[in-house]
């Protein structure tokens, strides 16, 4: 099962494929961990006790937030994609018919 540029371990698959995609997982898990180091340190500081599923629901939008901010202050557009061996997507601008009305 593939989700995205990573597979599901587990699931039938090509040896070398599986062995090339857990390396480029364990690779972003290296350049974006530290990126989110407040997240995680938030999540495990209460060892022992479960997180409430709103907490984990508002530290992944932080996250998500935090790689969206990244991504906009990123000197060279797309480096960390680059950086994985990753396509840079392509940038989507809206057209006219799809731009707000000033209110």
């Amino acid at each position: 099962m593939s989700l995205g540029p990573f597979t599901v371990a587990g699931m039938p698959d090509d040896q070398g494929k599986r062995d090339k995609e857990r390396a480029r997982a364990t690779e972003a898990a290296t350049l974006l961990d530290p990126r989110i180091a407040d997240l995680w340190a938030a999540i495990w500081c209460d060892q022992g006790e479960s997180v409430p599923l709103d907490v984990v629901g508002a530290l992944l939008r932080l996250a998500y937030l935090t790689g969206y901010q990244d991504a906009l202050t990123e000197q060279d557009r797309g480096s960390l994609f680059k950086t994985l061996g990753l396509p840079v997507p392509t940038r989507i601008r809206p057209g006219p018919a799809s731009r707000r009305a000033p209110r």
